[in-house]
């Protein structure tokens, strides 16, 4: 079994990897980048000479791939040399020895001529997996080329390192999904998986965004809510928070971080607080109280603060709550209480907490947060 690699030189060191692959690993040789010619060769008549002694004709297609004019040679060659082949086949009731296996390694508008046969997408986030559909489909063991995954996009991407941060949640994610797992392929990485579960769920309307909730814990942060299990939510709400902007746990958010939170998300957090609480809690309630505190004042001073922290809750009997005071306190809160942790951030509550809630109010004004809401 002989197998020819078209391509154009940009793709060069992708075909080199996967010629490599092909030889070492599966023991098929390959023929590429005009091997065997020398110099005074006839460079057609040399490709015209692997088209015909090849079985497989592999064509990596990218946007240069396709505008190349030794690849579409190289095409349009091939094709006839099968068209040939498949009527000799059907006159001699056999099964023809030519096949084309396209490979898509970079988005691109795929040719007209191409566009009957299925194709498998090799990249560098699925080459394992696309590598295995490609060796299976020339060895003709089953048609692997069918509903090929493609090159995910950048939302696709962060959603990808949402699944490589939470290995121990996959299964977890998955009944949320409403996927089992034995739907899914077997023997793949990890990584291949994730992205399996991604190409599934943008068949969905409206699937990637629900998997970004999933992802992200958005989910889970409903289900607390709707029981009502407030101080449960409030740390769900953190838990949101960090991963979404990239912060380990433990770590303090800090005004800095803040230009990063998505509006997005922000107002997903809210939006669902204010539903299962009756307006009860939520950043834009406690936006509010903090409007109505500081009045026509321009400064948040202590002052402003202690008042804001007495309105909410946060400051009884001149004392600001630490730890117990949270656990035991939580259950007759008052309007604006929760969410808390998300709100405040520091071990300093006269400095780096007010200084903190100070620039987190500016950033949920300045993303309408809670303006949408009636």
């Amino acid at each position: 079994m002989k197998v020819f690699i078209s391509h154009c030189s940009t793709d060069k060191p992708f075909v080199e990897r996967l010629a490599k692959d092909l030889h070492e690993r599966e023991s098929i040789s390959c023929w590429f980048d005009k091997q065997g010619i020398g110099i005074g060769d006839s460079i057609p008549a040399k490709i015209g000479e692997a088209l015909s002694n090849a079985s497989i004709f592999v064509v990596v297609l990218s946007v240069e791939g396709v505008n190349s004019t030794w690849v579409n040679y190289e095409i349009d060659t091939w094709l006839m040399l099968q068209f040939k082949e498949e009527e000799l086949a059907r006159q001699q009731s056999r099964t023809p020895n030519r096949r084309i296996a396209p490979v898509l390694y970079r988005d691109c508008q795929i040719p007209t001529r191409l566009q009957s046969f299925l194709r498998v997408s090799i990249n560098e986030q699925n080459y394992e997996y696309g590598f295995k559909q490609l060796v299976q489909g020339i060895r003709g063991e089953y048609h692997p080329l069918k509903n090929p995954p493609v090159t995910p996009s950048k939302e696709k991407l962060e959603l990808l390192e949402q699944f490589e941060k939470q290995p121990g949640e996959f299964e977890v994610f998955l009944s949320q999904l409403d996927i089992k797992r034995a739907e899914l392929p077997e023997r793949v990485t990890p990584r291949e998986l994730y992205i399996c579960v991604i190409e599934r769920q943008t068949q969905k309307p409206g699937g990637l965004d629900h998997l970004y909730k999933v992802l992200l814990g958005y989910t889970k942060l409903e289900l607390l809510l709707k029981k009502k299990e407030w101080k449960d939510a409030d740390l769900q709400t953190v838990k949101i928070m960090h991963k979404v902007l990239n912060l380990k746990s433990g770590e303090y958010m800090s005004s800095e971080d803040l230009p990063r939170f998505s509006c997005c998300d922000l107002c997903m957090i809210n939006d669902l607080w204010i539903k299962y609480s009756n307006n009860m809690f939520g950043f834009s309630i406690q936006k509010n109280i903090y409007e109505e505190v500081l009045g026509q004042e321009t400064n948040f001073d202590s002052g402003a603060w202690q008042r804001f922290g007495k309105r909410v809750g946060w400051y009884k009997e001149k004392k600001w709550m630490d730890n117990n005071n949270y656990q035991n306190g939580w259950k007759n809160a008052p309007k604006g209480y929760f969410p808390l942790d998300g709100s405040v951030s520091g071990e300093d509550w006269n400095r780096d907490c007010k200084d903190y809630f100070s620039e987190f109010m500016l950033r949920l004004k300045e993303c309408d947060v809670g303006e949408n809401i009636t």
